[in-house]
């Protein structure tokens, strides 16, 4: 956690991996009563902790962000799925990142797969044999989801839609890490403008 000038009002998070157990041990309480910018990498924190991170920011007149991705394109890419999720009876989720990436899957392919779940039911292929331990992956309310780890990937994300006879892709690259600009300065601007909390670029962008 890193913190800059107290004349700053805003705490912007980002999160390695969200949503999924709770806040780590660390507390971002000394640093929003001092009203100070904060930017920080949480592990997986579930929505209980998101919630208290909005109360601390709201007591102490901060705005804020918790975002699972500050890409524009992977945003977008999320919402264009969901447009697409009540037309197809299955999806897969494949998430490709750099080998030293610390945790599977990553925190927007699970992001991706529950908002998928809320938008449509689909069938997740089971096979009778598996000759080969979790070759299928994991799975999220019937969203299947599978992490490729290696060197040269930056953090990429395809969508697969299936129906009969046809199928969908949505496909989001990252060349650079320099893709997380953008979305991190518009994060910036916003949450220092006004003392309110987001919890997703999705809001920041008009796509929520």
């Amino acid at each position: 956690m890193s913190s800059t000038s107290a004349g700053s009002r805003s705490a912007t998070t980002s999160p390695p991996s969200w949503p999924s157990s709770d806040l780590p041990p660390w507390s971002i309480s000394p640093t929003l009563r001092r009203r100070s910018t904060t930017r920080c990498r949480p592990s997986r924190p579930a929505a209980g902790g998101v919630d208290r991170l909005e109360g601390a920011c709201r007591e102490a007149g901060l705005g804020g962000i918790v975002a699972p991705n500050f890409s524009v394109g992977a945003v977008v890419m999320i919402r264009l799925a969901e447009l697409a999720a009540p037309y197809f009876s299955a999806v897969e989720v494949i998430e490709m990142h750099h080998a030293t990436k610390a945790d599977a899957p990553s925190g927007t392919a699970l992001a991706t797969a529950r908002r998928l779940g809320a938008r449509g039911k689909f069938e997740y292929a089971r096979p009778e044999k598996l000759t080969l331990d979790d070759v299928r992956g994991g799975e999220e309310g019937g969203v299947g989801i599978h992490s490729v780890r290696l060197p040269g990937l930056v953090a990429d994300q395809e969508v697969i839609f299936g129906l009969t006879g046809q199928t969908l892709t949505i496909t989001h690259r990252t060349t650079s890490r320099e893709a997380f600009v953008p979305g991190v300065l518009l994060a910036i601007r916003r949450v220092t403008a006004e003392p309110r909390f987001y919890r997703a670029l999705d809001e920041l962008l008009g796509l929520a």
